[in-house]
């Protein structure tokens, strides 16, 4: 199945790890294995996995009207519900919370990824252009 690399980290906010160890309090006594636990959860840290898709979680509401002896649904417009959900091959998923506060870094796989999957869609080749003006 093909995949690529998802890397984010969050750059606002709080994070449970840093507060700890602001504290300082009997940090001296955690053994190494624990601190590099503790590091291992910090959200400032960057985060890796390997996907096969992301995008936001979007929340939309279906409202049913009766007027008339006539049934009308409406859907309204989704709104942003500030999650990152990612799609792992397994079938697996995980929502990162308060996404607006994070970054993300997506390199040539997801590039070659997006491609090899308009390709599929639309039945045509595409090619790349390098911008060398950046």
């Amino acid at each position: 199945m093909d995949s690529y690399v998802f890397k984010y980290r969050r750059v606002r906010g709080s994070c449970s790890h840093c507060d700890n160890k602001k504290s300082g309090l009997f940090s001296f006594l955690k053994s190494a294995k624990k601190k590099a636990a503790e590091k291992e959860e910090c959200e400032f840290e960057w985060k890796s996995f390997t996907i096969i898709g992301h995008g936001p979680e979007n929340y939309s509401r279906k409202e049913t009207s009766i007027a008339n002896g006539e049934r009308t649904d409406h859907i309204s417009e989704g709104q942003n519900l500030d999650k990152m959900v990612l799609y792992f091959p397994s079938g697996a998923l995980k929502t990162i919370a308060l996404w607006e506060n994070c970054e993300l870094k997506l390199d040539t796989d997801w590039v070659l990824f997006t491609k090899r999957r308009m390709e599929r869609e639309s039945g045509q080749d595409i090619k790349l252009s390098v911008n060398t003006d950046a």
